[in-house]
């Protein structure tokens, strides 16, 4: 895939110039992201699963005044 000239370089001084075919192509593929997150947004309830994170969060992480620690992070030694 080639990638399009968006900066001028050492080569070509001057701005490049607005290719209409790539303005239309990246118009159609913004839309068409913007079309996959309102069906997703339809069919998923993000207010529910953003609630559920807390409560998820408290039966996986331990506790602070429980036995079960998180294991501390272990110092690796440098190589030379």
């Amino acid at each position: 895939m080639i990638s399009p000239r968006i900066k001028p370089s050492a080569f070509f001084p001057e701005e490049a110039p607005d290719d209409l075919f790539l303005v239309r192509q990246r118009k159609a593929k913004l839309e068409g992201y913007v079309q996959s997150l309102a069906a997703m947004d339809e069919l998923i309830d993000f207010g529910a699963m953003a609630a559920a994170v807390p409560r998820l969060l408290v039966n996986v992480l331990p506790q602070p005044g429980s036995r079960l620690q998180l294991r501390p992070a272990v110092a690796r030694p440098r190589r030379p």
